[in-house]
């Protein structure tokens, strides 16, 4: 499940997901024409699911 997309400039977007989708989305893209130049996945530092569960808790 895509989170949110941040298009960085034309040629580049940062996806965000809660699992890895780099399958998926290298399948898509190469039916579209793209060309793939790198897919990677980044854990979540501790400090960020740390803040992200105070955040949520004082929501």
């Amino acid at each position: 499940e895509i989170i949110r997309i941040e298009k960085v400039n034309e040629n580049k977007a940062i996806i965000f997901a809660k699992e890895d989708i780099r399958e998926q989305l290298s399948e898509l893209l190469a039916k579209k024409g793209a060309t793939i130049v790198s897919l990677k996945v980044e854990e979540p530092s501790l400090e960020d699911v740390f803040l992200r569960t105070v955040y949520k808790r004082g929501d």
